[in-house]
């Protein structure tokens, strides 16, 4: 059973970065090296790593309230900005 542990990033590092990898993928539109690249930069700024992303994601996983919340963060904040996303 996962549920005491605690996440291995905080909920708002993880916001912060899959809003940014969402709109650097917005801004690659399918050049995949630039998106590496921007994806590179962008986990090296925040000071994680994809595997932490999945960590977070595994640990959350059992607490549905949690993660709703968060994403409903997420697309508020790609919302906030729409100037910076494709869709």
């Amino acid at each position: 059973d996962r549920r005491g542990e605690q996440a291995p990033i905080p909920d708002e590092t993880f916001i912060q970065v899959m809003v940014d990898l969402r709109r650097a993928a917005a801004a690659s539109a399918g050049d995949t090296s630039g998106f590496e690249a921007m994806r590179d930069s962008i986990l090296a700024d925040a000071g994680v790593t994809d595997s932490a992303l999945y960590a977070w994601v595994n640990a959350t996983a059992e607490d549905p309230e949690r993660m709703g919340r968060v994403f409903r963060q997420i697309r508020d904040s790609m919302r906030a900005r729409p100037d910076t996303v494709t869709n």
